[in-house]
């Protein structure tokens, strides 16, 4: 089973489609405005070296990963180790991180 956190901001017309996808999907998420919880963003933040929206942390029995998308084409594809159980990884797009999701 997996636990996922989806990290949005009010406006933000990707992280509203992003969410929609889910929805469609049938997948169950607990989504964290940016918006209002700063700290707990700002933690995400931190940890992927990313602040791009919208991310999510998908917490598995084995590891916590995150998936965020980024603009920077050498990260593209990539998995970070950042401690012995948390892997960030980078994608294109919201489909990608559906795609990500969907294979866990």
């Amino acid at each position: 089973m997996k636990d996922i956190t989806v990290f949005t901001l009010i406006g933000c017309g990707a992280c509203a489609e992003f969410t929609s996808q889910l929805r469609v999907n049938n997948i169950f998420y607990n989504e964290v405005s940016c918006s209002s919880k700063n700290r707990i963003c700002n933690d995400s933040e931190s940890l992927t070296v990313n602040n791009r929206y919208p991310k999510c942390k998908i917490v598995t029995q084995d590891a916590i990963i995150y998936v965020c998308c980024t603009l920077e084409n050498e990260k593209v594809g990539t998995l970070q180790k950042i401690k012995d159980n948390i892997i960030v990884s980078y994608v294109y797009s919201i489909d990608n991180m559906l795609n990500v999701i969907l294979k866990l």
